[in-house]
């Protein structure tokens, strides 16, 4: 089976196992009726469809794992925000890592549903549809606003393109008008104060980036509507409330009076992006002079190690030098003591037996005296007796 025919037979699958939902609607984009959509009906009585649709997705994480970094790395991000908020984890074929539920409502939509590994479009078919049918799209809330994020700015405009028709493709036919609000973002840098902000605030209001992002602006021009409170609303009623409270949002972003809040919005979001993308491509710039500059420093450090390691070569023979003189200093200086030694040692064993010597002839002097001195008394005695 080829890859073509295993993506329609997963398609099929995952259609048929979508809630029962969107009859006859219809959705306006910017003032416009667009596409129509067939019911959507739920068919889980058919155990060859399931298990075809358990071959096709074996079949394709086969494939897959010929090209696992594509699978598995996160290329995109898709927030639907209504008032539910869900992002949708994409790899670079636009197939879906993740379905992630931002706030409870959001929960309630994805239910238990599990759309890894279709594609990109399939997931928001069966995420719209499901909005529909618990009651968060209706002809009163009809508000989508979409935000993808991908650091390549062309990527983003064509899956946001791709979103935007699947939308119309799900959401058809009549008595309900939506409009869809896109933006599109360099995927969120946690480096940049900035993007490091607006995630930390999206995590606290369980919004998505890019409502965040929306409502951060809104609330700059006019303090009055609290951000917890925007976050709270639909992308409708957010709409409505500038309406109403005619907020000027002329200082945000090229502001042109005859246009509608809503194309103001795009306006706002899409210059807000250039200006995003204007400084990503700066700091990109910057990264890659900055690669040139480390890239030579670590060249020159490379070169550095290698005088270091010759330094250290020559120190070592030097050393080792030092320690041959030094051991031979010490021996020589060893040899002298141990003679000096030897000729002390030498010199008081002369002088004991020099003083034996004198000792001994002092006495036989004595002896001799001693006796010379017997003989003249005996030849006076015996003067005496004659």
């Amino acid at each position: 089976m080829k890859n073509s025919q295993i993506e329609q037979e997963l398609y099929r699958e995952i259609s048929d196992l979508t809630p029962d939902v969107l009859k006859n609607i219809i959705i306006k984009d910017e003032g416009e009726n667009i596409m129509e959509y067939k019911e959507i009906k739920k068919r889980m009585n058919n155990p060859l469809r399931i298990i075809s649709a358990a071959t096709a997705a074996f079949v394709l994480c086969g494939t897959a794992s010929i090209f696992a970094y594509n699978s598995y790395a996160c290329d995109s991000l898709i927030t639907l925000d209504v008032n539910p908020s869900l992002q949708i984890s994409a790899n670079k074929n636009e197939k879906v890592l993740e379905v992630k539920a931002l706030n409870p409502d959001g929960e309630k939509i994805i239910g238990d549903m599990d759309l890894r590994n279709v594609k990109t479009d399939v997931a928001v078919n069966a995420i719209v549809g499901s909005m529909y049918k618990n009651g968060f799209i209706t002809e009163e809330k009809n508000s989508i606003l979409v935000t993808v994020e991908n650091n390549n700015e062309k990527k983003s405009q064509e899956i946001s393109e791709e979103i935007r028709k699947a939308i119309k493709d799900t959401l058809k036919s009549e008595n309900v008008t939506a409009d869809i609000i896109t933006q599109t973002n360099s995927k969120p840098n946690k480096k940049d104060e900035t993007d490091k902000t607006t995630l930390e605030l999206a995590e606290k209001l369980q919004i998505s980036f890019g409502k965040a992002k929306l409502i951060e602006m809104i609330n700059e021009k006019n303090p009055n509507l609290k951000l917890d409170e925007l976050a709270k609303m639909n992308m409708e009623k957010i709409v409505t409330l500038l309406e109403e409270t005619k907020t000027d949002i002329t200082g945000i972003v090229g502001w042109e009076k005859d246009e509608s809040v809503k194309e103001n919005l795009d306006d706002i979001i899409d210059d807000a992006q250039d200006a995003q993308d204007d400084k990503n491509d700066a700091d990109d710039d910057k990264d890659d002079k900055d690669d040139d500059k480390d890239d030579k420093d670590d060249k020159d450090d490379k070169d550095d190690d290698k005088d270091d390691k010759d330094d250290k070569d020559d120190d070592k023979d030097d050393d080792k030098d030092d320690a041959d003189e030094e051991k031979e200093e010490i021996e020589e200086k060893a040899k002298e003591k141990e003679k000096k030694e030897k000729d002390k040692i030498k010199d008081e064993k002369d002088k004991e037996k020099d003083k034996a010597d004198e000792a001994k002839d002092k006495a036989d002097d004595d002896k001799d005296d001693v006796e010379d001195k017997d003989e003249d008394e005996k030849d006076d005695k015996d003067e005496d007796d004659d």
